[in-house]
This record gives C-alpha cells, structure tokens and sequence, in this order.
C-alpha cells in the first residue's frame, strides 16, 4: 500500500486489512484442511471489526409506565396509573463507568386500572383525563454483562419531575395541584445490536402524607432503538 492509501485508512481498517492479508499468506502455505479453519476464523474476527460500534450513544425509546400517587389501596401493574413513557437516554462511557442522563415525556390518567388498559386505550382515552409530567433522571451505573452485541446494564441515581399544567391528586376531597417533584430511580436495560429494552424504578423520597410534597413510585416498561 502507499502511503496515501494507508492515510484514507481507519486504524481498525487497517488492522482488518493486515490480519486478513497475513492470514491469506497463511492459507497458501497450509494444506486445505487447515486453510478452512483459518479462513473461518479469519471472517469472524473481519466481521467483528466492521460490526464494531461505540459503546456511547442514544437510546429512543417509548413504552407504558404504572404509576401511584399517595393511594394507599393501589398497587404497581395490577391497580395504578397506567400511562405512557416516551424519551431519550444518553448512554456515554468514562472507561468501565457508564453516565446515563435522560428525558422522558411521562402521562399520567387520573383512573386507576390495570397496566393493560394503558395499549387499550392508547387512541380512546380523552386528553383530559391525563396529567402530563417531564422526568430528568441523571444515573450512574455500569455494565453487567458486555458480549459486544449484546450488553445488559444497571444503573442508580436521582431524577426531577416537573409539569408545566400540574399533577391533580385530590386527598381528603380537597383538590391539589403539584407542579415539582424528586426521588431515586433504578435503571436495568439490555442492548441487543441496536435494539433496546429498559425497565425503570423511580420513586420519591419519604413517605406519602396528606399535607405533604407529591408522594409517587413509577415501574416503567420501554422498548427502543440504540444509535
């Protein structure tokens, strides 16, 4: 190669192109039984390096959320408010470190019913009977299991909630309207090439009180895409 050509080489392209030259050097010298093996080993380790991607990147992703607010007779999935999750999560790497800042446009019906009800629903359910949220969790974690293709992740760290037209509980028959809140949040997701499926915890700090700040626990279900 010259040396312009060895210039409009990638380093790893370059990497490809000796090994699989070397390699072929190889196969003339050996007999053909050998060779096959070779050969064979030769386009796994090519096809590795061209599928190869950065561990960093963006996750899209959409799915349905099971949320209660201060409800003492609710229970995540089977009795609670079944909504819809939509957003972004960043997925970069420091080393083995993995930061996981986020976004996500959260609904919340004011009925409480099965989780199941949320795909049911998804087209007939008025605007009005929904309260709408934005979470922001910032997340620390690592990953659990790393294949290349396939990378399951945990992550831990806090989140704010903010809605812009309020949150309606009405405790006590007394209406409130809570527009901010916070807590921790717990994150497991697995990334198979570039498809992605995240399962969040998040859940506000102390307990629910009458008179007290927007009391919440959420289980979020998410399925997306990795670029």
């Amino acid at each position: 190669m010259s040396i312009l050509q060895k210039s409009l080489f990638h380093p790893n392209q370059r990497l490809i192109f000796y090994t699989t030259k070397t390699l072929l050097m190889l196969v003339k010298a050996l007999s053909l039984r050998h060779s096959s093996l070779i050969l064979f080993f030769a386009l796994c380790f090519t096809a590795s390096n061209l599928f190869a991607q950065d561990k960093s990147g963006v996750v899209l992703k959409a799915g349905v959320n099971s949320t209660i607010f201060r409800n003492y007779n609710a229970t995540l999935i089977s009795n609670a408010s079944a909504g819809y999750t939509i957003g972004f999560d960043g997925l970069f790497y420091d080393n083995k470190l993995l930061i996981q800042p986020g976004i996500h446009l959260m609904t919340f019906p004011r009925k409480y019913t099965h989780v199941r009800a949320a795909f049911k629903d998804v087209f007939t359910r008025p605007d009005s009977t929904y309260d709408y949220a934005f979470k922001l969790p910032v997340r620390l974690g690592a990953d659990l299991i790393d294949l290349g293709f396939f990378r399951l992740k945990g992550s831990a760290g806090f989140y704010g909630l903010y809605s812009h037209d309020g949150i309606y509980l009405k405790p006590k028959d007394v209406t409130k309207k809570y527009h901010v809140s916070g807590g921790w949040t717990v994150n497991v997701g697995v990334i198979l090439k570039f498809l992605t499926i995240d399962l969040d915890y998040d859940s506000t700090f102390g307990r629910p009180e009458e008179d007290g700040p927007l009391y919440m626990r959420s289980l979020s279900l998410t399925a997306g895409l990795f670029f």
